[in-house]
């Protein structure tokens, strides 16, 4: 890997996935007040831990024999905490020069998934990773939850797509998507006259964060497969979202609303319950941005009782310079390839998924 890229990496040009506060985000919009000192003190802090990974990855005899000679880009990073990392990198992909068209595409490789320990100086696995896509970042968080009758999941999957670049709004978008499971069930040893458990609602809250002037949030309204939610209930969901300035909110409720002798029946909640949704970011060409995404399910036991889950990551990433005018070299060091269908360039940046609840970190 040539030395600018090496600085791309280095510097977090990249997307970063790191939880947000659980305080009440979806009552207020206190939290859409940033910190931009507190903001730049993490980033030092993610950068330093990122030096700190690449350092031991390229001294680990077992990396520099995978790796060598091959073509490689790293594609996911996920910080634990301070002392574990994973890192997932494409190796042994090939350059492809067009003839048709002046650029290359990236084919072949394989993804390869590594642990790193950052107390002891080691990589402590290297493993091929199954149904890994260079063109598709997958983070999945899944959460547990003990009621006084009920066992609760709620699992949360968030997909980031490959920046796609649009030369009449000269622009990168990328396309991101979120889905959330929600599973109740009755313990073993529950009463038999609980009733009126099981999930209640999904709420999803995106919020622009940092250099807000040179990026922006989008989703489409007028699309239904954008946004679904399903449920193993008698009533179908109703799935809300909004558009403000700064964010979007998005709320599902398990079942329709009805009349409270409706309301308190058994199994009027379903058992389990799932929404996905697609938005978008758009953002100016060699901009660093920040923005949230938290993931809420709360479930219910006995009709009185409510339980909450919540997955939270914080996102950052640098979009690359415009394309237009590259040199093929400059093309293979910012990670663009020629693009397909109506799409002139295609940029495969890393991502980075930060475990806020690890790393003691505030909103």
């Amino acid at each position: 890997m040539n030395s600018k890229l090496m600085l791309i990496l280095i510097a977090i040009s990249t997307i970063i996935f790191a939880g947000i506060g659980t305080n009440g985000w979806w009552h207020s919009e206190e939290n859409n007040t940033v910190d931009i000192e507190s903001i730049e003190k993490q980033l030092e802090h993610l950068q330093d831990i990122q030096i700190d990974a690449d350092r031991v990855f390229m001294e680990d005899e077992k990396v520099r024999d995978l790796i060598n000679g091959k073509e490689y880009l790293k594609t996911l990073e996920i910080i634990h905490n301070g002392s574990y990392v994973e890192d997932f990198y494409r190796i042994g992909f090939q350059y492809k020069k067009l003839k048709e068209r002046r650029g290359y595409r990236m084919v072949g490789g394989k993804i390869y998934k590594f642990g790193i320990d950052l107390s002891n100086k080691t990589v402590l696995s290297v493993e091929e990773a199954e149904n890994k896509t260079p063109n598709v970042k997958e983070i999945k968080d899944d959460r547990f939850m003990d009621g006084t009758y009920t066992y609760v999941r709620s699992l949360a999957l968030m997909r980031s797509y490959t920046g796609a670049w649009l030369s009449l709004s000269q622009k990168w978008v990328y396309q991101c998507r979120i889905c959330g499971v929600g599973e109740v069930r009755l313990k073993l040893d529950a009463p038999s006259g609980a009733q009126g458990w099981g999930c209640l609602h999904h709420h999803l809250k995106l919020i622009e964060k940092y250099n807000k002037e040179n990026f922006y949030l989008s989703f489409d309204p007028g699309n239904p497969e954008r946004k679904k939610a399903w449920c193993n209930g008698d009533k179908l969901p109703r799935i809300e979202s909004r558009l403000d300035r700064e964010s979007i909110t998005c709320e599902v409720i398990y079942p329709r609303e009805g009349s409270v002798w409706e309301i308190i029946k058994p199994r009027n909640w379903p058992s389990n319950a799932n929404f996905s949704y697609i938005w978008y970011v758009w953002v100016k060409p060699n901009q660093t941005i920040m923005f949230d995404v938290a993931v809420k399910l709360e479930s219910i036991e006995n009709a009185r009782n409510t339980y909450e889950t919540t997955h939270d990551w914080r996102v950052i990433f640098t979009s690359p310079p415009s394309p237009e005018g590259m040199s093929l070299a400059e093309m293979k060091e910012y990670g663009i390839e020629v693009g397909y269908y109506y799409c002139s360039y295609y940029a495969h940046i890393p991502v980075i998924v930060v475990k806020k609840e690890g790393m003691g970190w505030g909103t």
